[in-house]
């Protein structure tokens, strides 16, 4: 039976599509119970860090406890709020946070990207949320970390987990989102200070 260059190219891609498919769903696990992200320290340069606790519920929805709530307050007390996420093998732990957001009634304002400039003369690139919520603004910092790189693009990070397992490796991703309430001045630049000063602390655990 003769086949064609258009259906060739068919069977092929879906070839592929069904072999990543089934590392994918292969490489989905229970949910995950052992907490790494609480290796990252309390003290993060002048910041001081505070463990938020976390309702069961939260975990049902995420499928994993491997999550960090944590607010860090510096000399002049104020606060900013760092939560991570780690999916490892549970894809269906990870979203971008505006979801979330937006489930839960909140307001989004605006969403843009921001390059946070951080060590060795290099940027991050980062989500910008404003949200509104009923007790005021909260602004939000977000990207994923996969096998050792940041993005800010959630589907180039899938597409990244789908090249791992073409090659046969372990699948395992992060969500990790700053925050800070309110328009105090000097809030912005002293959570892209935090995000400076963690990131490299934020990579070691993962």
């Amino acid at each position: 039976m003769f086949v064609s260059k258009r259906q060739l190219i068919v069977i092929i891609l879906l070839s592929v599509t069904s072999i990543l498919v089934f590392k994918i769903e292969g490489s989905k696990g229970n949910v995950s119970t052992e907490n790494h992200l609480n290796k990252l320290p309390f003290q993060i340069g002048r910041w001081q860090g505070k463990d938020i606790k976390i309702t069961e519920n939260v975990y049902q929805i995420l499928e994993t406890k491997d999550v960090l709530m944590r607010e860090y307050k510096d000399e002049e007390g104020d606060v900013v709020v760092l939560a991570m996420v780690y999916a490892g093998r549970n894809r269906d732990s990870l979203h971008p946070p505006e979801y979330c957001y937006l489930g839960g009634g909140a307001e989004l304002m605006e969403k843009s990207k921001e390059n946070i400039p951080i060590n060795g003369g290099k940027v991050l690139s980062t989500n910008k949320l404003i949200i509104k919520l009923p007790k005021g603004s909260t602004k939000v910092w977000y990207w994923f970390a996969t096998k050792g790189r940041f993005v800010s693009n959630y589907y180039l990070q899938e597409l990244y987990n789908l090249w791992d397992a073409l090659m046969g490796k372990d699948i395992n991703s992060a969500l990790i989102r700053v925050s800070v309430v309110g328009n105090k001045k000097g809030l912005e630049d002293k959570a892209a200070s935090f995000i400076n000063e963690a990131v490299d602390l934020i990579r070691k655990v993962l």
